[in-house]
């Protein structure tokens, strides 16, 4: 068992890239590493969530992988900024309300 877990280990590390603050720059914008606060404008429904890795993806604790479908239409847009997001539930406008650094990447 210890062996196949290493394997996995190695596998998922083996293409790992170091991310600097500085390439998540400016704060505002939404990036992997960032804690963002959204709107939903049809509905008015607000949801907090944290873009990181695939392994720490973990929706029930409001973070989501850089490449869901959620994630990676809102990254590269600005705070203020509104933006129509596909999801496998349909056609969805969100507002970006907050984005911030996840507390992993705050000095």
């Amino acid at each position: 068992m210890t062996a196949a877990k290493l394997r996995h280990l190695q596998e998922r590390f083996s293409g790992a890239n170091v991310v600097r603050k500085e390439e998540l720059l400016p704060e505002e914008s939404v990036t992997f590493g960032k804690k963002i606060k959204i709107r939903e404008t049809k509905t008015g429904v607000e949801r907090e969530c944290s873009i990181l890795g695939d392994g720490e993806a973990d929706p029930d604790q409001g973070i989501i992988a850089y490449n869901s479908p959620l994630a990676s239409s809102l990254i590269g847009h600005m705070k203020g900024e509104t933006v129509e997001v596909r999801l496998p539930a349909g056609l969805r406008t969100y507002q970006i309300l907050e984005c911030v650094f996840a507390d992993s990447f705050r000095d």
